[in-house]
């Protein structure tokens, strides 16, 4: 039986974890797509394709030279960070987030997990 860990080696569980979480959500909104590209052709079905390399696949980009993406790394990665404070997003996508949260005591009544989220984060 291992000992339990202390709250620094916890804290640095959950810093790796969102790291490993932060890269994945920037990859795949940076990826060439029409999804991600500003030349997006949307209808009320949502991205049907792009205008400027003429895919009708919102999955695949005809010509990835042509692709200029929707947000920077940087805009994703405060988009992914705003993701991290909606409770609903991290009680369905983050799981392991919210139950490192919890057992460091920061997730509330609220579902508000700002104070532990930011410890974490400034810690870089």
């Amino acid at each position: 039986m291992e000992p339990i860990k202390s709250r620094e080696e916890i804290e640095a569980e959950l810093r790796e974890i969102i790291h490993r979480h932060r890269r994945k959500f920037i990859k795949r909104h940076s990826r060439p797509c029409a999804e991600n590209c500003v030349y997006a052709s949307e209808t009320r079905k949502g991205v049907q394709g792009c205008r400027r390399c003429g895919s009708t696949d919102a999955e695949e980009c005809k010509n990835t030279g042509r692709f200029v993406p929707m947000d920077t790394k940087s805009e994703l990665a405060e988009q992914f960070a705003a993701s991290l404070r909606n409770p609903a997003i991290l009680q369905r996508e983050y799981r392991d987030v919210l139950v490192l949260v919890w057992v460091l005591g920061g997730y509330d009544a609220d579902g508000n997990a700002e104070r532990v989220l930011a410890r974490v984060e400034e810690h870089k």
